[in-house]
């Protein structure tokens, strides 16, 4: 290998570790966007009150759920697929390449397991159920926002890794500009 082309291969691999970072931002302006939101709703005073939370809270948790799951699963889907371009193309992907389709793929799955385990816990009828005690709604309705606040700032984390990946793809089969 030439040095021209490992310095080439060390200019990508420094372009995707910024790209991760800014995705990483990403991710982690939404959680404390949604953070910022819930302290705006206030704290919880009683064990009613969490109670009626929740049950708003559960109807969009579950839509939220629902695509997150969708939208994971497709990425997983998408990145075999990607993977199997990449290797009937003639032209070459680098190391980095397969390193940033192996991170999209670990976060969507954590992000798959995380959205149907949290999916599992709001199956539970709560709003059924006499015999939980009170203080436990606060925890619930807090854990069940945490989870999906989480979930959500994972998702956009993985769909700005995805943009920087199709960014890298685009840079392999684009025409070369002429002289």
């Amino acid at each position: 290998m030439s040095e021209s082309q490992s310095k080439s291969k060390r200019k990508l691999e420094a372009l995707f570790v910024l790209r991760d970072k800014w995705a990483f931002g990403g991710g982690l302006f939404t959680i404390v966007l949604a953070v910022g939101m819930k302290f705006l709703v206030g704290k919880i005073y009683s064990s009613h009150e969490a109670r009626v939370l929740l049950n708003a809270l559960i109807d969009p948790s579950l839509y939220l759920g629902s695509a997150m799951i969708t939208g994971s699963g497709t990425i997983l889907a998408l990145m075999l697929t990607i993977l199997g371009l990449a290797r009937r193309v003639e032209k070459g992907f680098d190391r980095a390449f397969y390193k940033q389709v192996k991170r999209i793929s670990t976060l969507s799955t954590v992000a798959l397991i995380g959205s149907i385990f949290t999916m599992l816990c709001m199956t539970v009828p709560l709003d059924k159920a006499d015999n939980v005690p009170a203080a436990w709604f606060t925890i619930i309705y807090y854990a069940l926002s945490t989870a999906m606040i989480l979930l959500s700032g994972l998702l956009i984390t993985i769909a700005l890794m995805l943009m920087s990946t199709v960014s890298s793809i685009i840079t392999v089969f684009a025409p070369e500009p002429e002289d």
